[in-house]
């Protein structure tokens, strides 16, 4: 099975501002305006997003902003992961991981390999329990299916055993500006009778 993980993630505009997400996470932690004090403690809000952060990096963030109310320069910015774990926590979908957060949870001993002069427009990731697999690229497309099974597209096609020629036989057949299955029943056609006229049962 084929995932997409990410695709044109520089394109994928935020449509949050630093603001909305101040907001989001005042409301996470049940703030009170009027007592300045929040009904979450950091912790509980860590358990409440599931969130892959510590206390500290959510701390930084609240400390900052608090300073910084009236100076939006000094404010720690959220990273992208933290952002999507507060839009997931309203139901909102997250942003588009960008390639670098993709392949961030590849085995850091990973072997990287890279195909044909230019940037790479494709990046594949094959899980360590994956089982031996074909992998298909045609024209921007991709495609994998594990090793020894038949695609839709060959299932029920008749096999086809294709003859080998040397160079003077294809220079020949050339010459002649005949198929090779012309060719081949011609030739065929032409021992069958000799075998008759010789009384040899075909």
């Amino acid at each position: 099975m084929i995932e997409q993980v990410t695709i044109n993630a520089s394109q994928a505009a935020d449509d949050y501002t630093d603001e909305d997400y101040w907001n989001i996470y005042c409301e996470l932690r049940n703030y009170d305006p009027q007592s300045r004090k929040y009904g979450l403690t950091a912790t509980q809000l860590i358990d409440r997003l599931r969130s892959k952060f510590d206390r500290a990096m959510w701390s930084n963030y609240q400390y900052s902003y608090e300073r910084s109310l009236s100076d939006p320069s000094e404010r720690i910015r959220l990273t992208r992961p933290m952002k999507s774990e507060l839009r997931a926590a309203i139901n909102v979908a997250p942003l588009v991981p960008t390639v670098a957060e993709a392949v961030g949870a590849a085995d850091p001993d990973s072997e990287v390999l890279k195909i044909g002069p230019g940037t790479a427009q494709h990046v594949i990731m094959i899980g360590e329990q994956c089982p031996g697999i074909l992998i298909r690229f045609y024209e921007g497309d991709i495609r994998a299916r594990p090793l020894g099974a038949t695609s839709g597209a060959t299932q029920g096609r008749r096999r086809l055993v294709r003859p080998v020629a040397s160079k003077e036989q294809e220079a020949a057949r050339m010459a002649l500006g005949l198929p090779w299955k012309r060719i081949i029943d011609a030739g065929l056609e032409s021992l069958s009778a000799a075998q008759v006229g010789a009384g040899v049962q075909p």
